[in-house]
């Protein structure tokens, strides 16, 4: 016998009760394969790829039977056994159906058997109708191809339809019952279906009139059908495919109206052929809502992109043609959708917090609000500090705090402002977050106060602040925390420095002179600089080194530093109890491994032992470990991580509240025309085959002065002639 033989598949239709049935099936024959090969995982498998619109249950039907006594579903290996076994008995060939909607199809199918045989009484009947829609033939499965025609009273199958025996209805419940027994169980759309498998089918039913146009919107887009509405009014639609000559070609027909004994919107009539060519412009299918919420992410990722890249990224991603006019008015619907869900999420804030407060108690939440004239409240800024955070930062953190901030894109603007430790290994630590409308110093003042308070530093003594040179964080440093020791970063100092004072050899001896760990060693790399340029030397000095060289740093902080000079060897030479001189050449630092200290300042200033430390401690054959400081332990990090930030529920179990709305911030509109590219790095503009000759000044070719021009000094050199 051969091994090898064909099936039939229908796919991308639906199954439809009472009767039983696959409607607007796609029929694929696969013919000569060899399935007793497969098991039936493979077999799974290999249908999974012929179909790929996402297969939820394999069917098949035995021969010579209806659907609805012939049908099986294939779920196991025994199933498979049993599907081959039927297909090789009739000649090697057998019809297969695809759900993709995982409807009930074997409980449709019950419920009809047991329909008809309380009904009729006989199953006798049964039988001799179901020949009439038997399996005969191989492939002649099409009940969506099938007309039933008017027959006369006496025929069998309009008899037990139709015509039922009188009976005496007894009470209210037992016609309840009939009259449920009698409605067809319609498939009901699926929104969240993936937009390009929609498909209209006969008797779907949706929530409205809206909800199968968006369907009709995707179903054209997947498959470029010129769908219009011939009518379109609030309780009906009829929908045709093509206009003018193009109409009578394409059969498409959909007629949909309101259900008479539910609130449903139903497709009660469905021509689903086509035969026209897919076209690029389908008009009023889709419109601007359809645009904008294919693009919603496109549109809040950018904001400001162009009308142009909208058309371009509809054509790209689904094959259309649409307007800049299209494209204009759906960027408006997609920025009022978006602005309605930030109005939401802002209503919610007050929320949000109080379930923080529930899940991790002792957390710091302090939300503030503008309240406007017309009594509406508009956020203003938002602070939260955990509880696990700040207990973690007090027992096993270094006390050490960088403060920064950074500009939020989105469209309600605005700035975050943060706290960020040191753990024990030196890694950044969130401590605490806000979100303020601007960075001034009343804001960081009131940030620096909520944030002083959840760590219990006071006025800051012991504590060490790292900021970047904004005027009011640093005027608000002073006044809040003035025992603190306020340190700016270098790199920021640098980067303004480098605006007036280009140059590698500017650069070289500003971080030399940042990361010298000595005032003498500082106070020689700035003498080098005030040789160079007396200008450039007053310009640091005035940005106060205190605050941004490593030669003032206090000793206790544990911050880290850059180590230099690793790779030279240093002769070291006892002087005392643990004391030691280390010598390199002309450079010579005093050592105490019972104190812990290096003349160069290293090892206090990071607490691990710096290369003139380690010298000596080989020079007693000491294990260097020893000699590093508590903050890099394994207790030490593990006491910063021990406690754990709680979970929260989702926003539809936060706790309600009866205040005022929140609304989002208002719009704070800067001078000037918004800038819509960021400043990229000279590193990054790569598109430059020649250097910038931005901010130099030119020279006439012929008298070599600046702000001369070739032209001029040649006509005046003419006129003195």
């Amino acid at each position: 016998m051969d091994s090898k033989f064909t099936i039939k598949v229908n796919h991308t239709g639906s199954f439809v009760p009472k009767p039983i049935v696959y409607f607007n099936p796609v029929k694929m024959v696969v013919s000569n394969v060899d399935f007793r090969s497969m098991s039936f995982v493979e077999f799974i498998s290999y249908v999974k790829n012929l179909v790929k619109d996402g297969t939820i249950n394999v069917y098949y039907c035995l021969p010579q039977r209806s659907l609805r006594d012939g049908l099986r579903v294939l779920e196991d290996e025994n199933d498979y056994v049993r599907f081959l076994d039927v297909g090789y008995e009739n000649g090697g060939m057998i019809n297969l159906y695809i759900d993709h909607s995982q409807y009930p199809v074997m409980e449709w199918i019950e419920e009809e058997i047991a329909e008809d045989g309380s009904v009729d009484g006989n199953t006798d009947d049964d039988d001799d109708v179901d020949s009439d829609l038997s399996d005969d033939e191989f492939v002649e499965h099409e009940p969506d191809d099938e007309v039933i025609q008017l027959q006369p009273s006496d025929d069998p199958f309009i008899r037990r339809k139709f015509f039922k025996p009188p009976r005496i209805v007894d009470d209210e419940k037992d016609d309840k019952k009939d009259v449920k027994k009698n409605l067809h169980k319609y498939p009901v759309h699926d929104p969240n279906q993936k937009w390009d498998t929609m498909s209209p089918i006969l008797g779907m039913k949706f929530c409205d009139r809206y909800e199968l146009k968006h369907l009709l919107s995707n179903y054209a887009v997947a498959n470029g059908y010129k769908l219009w509405y011939e009518k379109n009014d609030s309780t009906r639609l009829l929908v045709r495919c093509c206009k003018g000559e193009e109409k009578s070609k394409c059969p498409f027909r959909l007629w949909a109206t309101w259900m008479s004994k539910e609130r449903s919107f139903q497709i009660k009539s469905l021509i689903s052929e086509h035969n026209c060519s897919r076209a690029l412009n389908l008009g009023s299918m889709v419109t601007y809502s359809w645009i904008g919420k294919q693009l919603i992410e496109t549109i809040i990722d950018n904001p400001r992109i162009s009308y142009r890249k909208m058309a371009a990224a509809v054509l790209r991603d689904f094959n259309l043609k649409v307007s800049f006019g299209q494209c204009r008015i759906a960027k408006k619907f997609a920025m009022d959708e978006i602005e309605g869900s930030l109005v939401a999420h802002y209503e919610k804030l007050r929320s949000y917090g109080l379930e923080l407060l529930r899940t991790n108690p002792g957390s710091t939440v302090k939300l503030d609000v503008d309240i406007m004239p017309d009594s509406t409240v508009h956020f203003s800024k938002m602070y939260i500090c955990l509880k696990a955070v700040k207990d973690g930062w007090i027992e096993g953190c270094r006390r050490v705090i960088g403060v920064d901030g950074c500009f939020l894109k989105g469209l309600c603007k605005g700035e975050v402002v943060s706290a960020v430790g040191r753990d024990a290994n030196n890694h950044m630590y969130p401590l605490a977050w806000a979100v303020v409308p601007v960075e001034n110093k009343t804001n960081w003042k009131w940030f620096l106060d909520l944030l002083l308070e959840d760590i219990d530093m006071g006025q800051g003594r012991g504590l060490t602040i790292i900021s970047d040179q904004h005027k009011g964080l640093i005027e608000a440093v002073k006044e809040r925390v003035p025992e603190c020791e306020h340190r700016q970063c270098a790199r920021h100092v640098y980067a303004n420095f480098k605006k007036k004072f280009l140059g590698a050899e500017y650069r070289r001896l500003f971080w030399f002179a940042a990361k010298a760990t000595t005032t003498t060693k500082f106070e020689d790399i700035m003498k080098e600089i005030k040789l160079i340029d007396n200008t450039a030397y007053e310009h640091l000095m005035e940005k106060n080194p205190n605050t941004w060289s490593r030669a003032f740093f206090r000793e206790d902080s544990g911050s880290d530093a850059i180590e230099n000079g690793v790779s030279k060897f240093w002769g070291v030479i006892p002087s005392g109890f643990h004391q030691y001189e280390s010598r390199w050449l002309n450079e010579v630092y005093v050592v105490d491994l019972h104190k812990r200290t290096c003349g160069c300042r290293s090892w206090q200033l990071t607490g691990i032992p710096c290369v003139h430390a380690i010298s000596a401690i080989l020079c007693l054959n000491g294990n260097i470990e020893e000699y590093v400081a508590n903050w890099y332990t394994t207790q030490m990090f593990g006491s910063c991580y021990k406690y754990n930030v709680k979970p929260i529920n989702g926003h539809e179990m936060w706790p309600a509240n009866d205040m005022n709305t929140i609304l989002p911030p208002k719009r704070r509109r800067l001078p000037g025309r918004p800038k819509t590219n960021r400043k990229k790095c000279i590193s990054e503009r790569s598109d430059r085959h020649t250097v910038s000759k931005v901010g130099t000044t030119s020279k006439c070719s012929l008298c070599s002065q600046p702000e001369e021009h070739k032209t001029s000094v040649e006509e005046e050199g003419g006129d003195q002639g």
